[in-house]
């Protein structure tokens, strides 16, 4: 017969330890695309009088540039298009409505024509100058 042999240890062995990340570091994954337009923009947010006009363009600006309302902008800009909407007379309400088709019924109440012209100003479908 085979001679067994048995050897006893006084000590358990530990566990491989493993490396954690130091605090205040995150690892850097590539899992969505980085959204850097918003970043650099946040600090000179500025509201504009009329979003859908192209912005002025200087030679050190990226073509692509977002217009963004800060809230008493946008207060503002309401209210300028308000007064502008209930300045304009029915006719010149209805023919901005169908130049930019955006009246599907003839017998629509002047009243709707002008909240949808407005409405369609903020967004900035139409410019109001």
């Amino acid at each position: 017969m085979d001679k067994i042999k048995i050897v006893k240890l006084d000590q358990v062995s530990e566990p491989p330890k493993v490396e954690k990340q130091k605090a205040g570091k995150h690892a850097k994954t590539m899992k969505t695309f980085p959204r850097g337009v918003m970043k650099r923009i946040t600090a000179k947010i500025i509201p504009v009088t009329d979003p859908s006009k192209s912005p002025p363009m200087k030679k050190s600006m990226r073509k692509h540039t977002i217009r963004i309302f800060t809230p008493l902008g946008e207060k503002r800009r309401q209210k300028t298009i308000k007064k502008r909407v209930s300045r304009m007379s029915d006719k010149q309400v209805t023919t901005l409505i169908t130049k930019h088709n955006l009246l599907k019924n003839e017998t629509t109440p002047s009243r709707i024509k002008r909240e949808m012209l407005a409405g369609a100003m903020l967004a900035g479908f139409i410019s109001d100058t």
